[in-house]
């Protein structure tokens, strides 16, 4: 599948190999399930009409130019279909999502998960047993308070490596007013492009936000292991 992407000077099509295309075609046959409201899939009738399809599939895409060979934790997995991506190349991937159902579909209906654990565990009080390579949040967020947000961040930091990467993804607006139009029942603060870079700033010295909806973050700030 040709997706004709672009994150930052990334294209995503350079990205896809044979195992990525195997398993988005095999993504692309599901849809999201009826008693998972929150767990959207790029194939579900909204994004195949708005073409969001495409930037949902392309940032697990992009991430797996960091993740080969590494461990990586994926936050707000869902039912999975992104570690799904992430294990065409990574040496394992903890899939880590409050809802026990999630957990299940992720390993009843994805073909080849022996890479992938799956933990059901509360976000908030995470912290990996041992730092992993890589942690991806995507559309994670956005799902959390502001105080919620900056507990997962420490959370997140006690989990990586001194070296290790920090991939995440949502969206965020120019002005508060802005993010308040898009905050819901499920999104319970969305971040303006200062304020998600003002919290990745606390904890690393290299934030980059491509986009207002990509964030890429690495070496991590000395004072926080204190």
């Amino acid at each position: 599948m040709k997706l004709g992407t672009q994150i930052g000077s990334v294209k995503i099509d350079d990205l896809i190999t044979e195992k990525i295309d195997t398993r988005i075609n095999e993504i692309m046959q599901h849809r999201r399930p009826d008693d998972l409201p929150e767990c959207g899939m790029p194939a579900d009738s909204k994004p195949m009409k708005t073409g969001w399809y495409k930037w949902m599939l392309s940032r697990y895409i992009f991430s797996t130019q960091f993740t080969e060979g590494k461990t990586v934790l994926d936050l707000c997995c869902g039912v999975g279909w992104g570690s799904y991506i992430i294990g065409t190349n990574a040496k394992k991937i903890i899939a880590v999502d409050y809802q026990k159902k999630a957990l299940e579909y992720l390993k009843n209906n994805w073909k080849n998960t022996k890479n992938i654990e799956t933990v059901n565990f509360d976000v908030l009080k995470y912290v990996c047993k041992e730092p992993v390579d890589i942690v991806l949040m995507m559309d994670c967020i956005e799902h959390l308070s502001i105080f919620e947000g900056v507990r997962v961040m420490l959370n997140v930091f006690k989990s990586l490596k001194p070296d290790g990467i920090v991939i995440g993804s949502s969206g965020f607006p120019a002005t508060r007013e802005q993010a308040k139009k898009s905050e819901s029942k499920f999104h319970k603060h969305v971040y303006t492009l200062n304020e998600i870079t003002m919290l990745l700033k606390t904890f690393f010295k290299d934030v980059k936000v491509l986009e207002n909806k990509y964030f890429i973050c690495k070496e991590k700030k000395l004072w926080c292991d204190q």
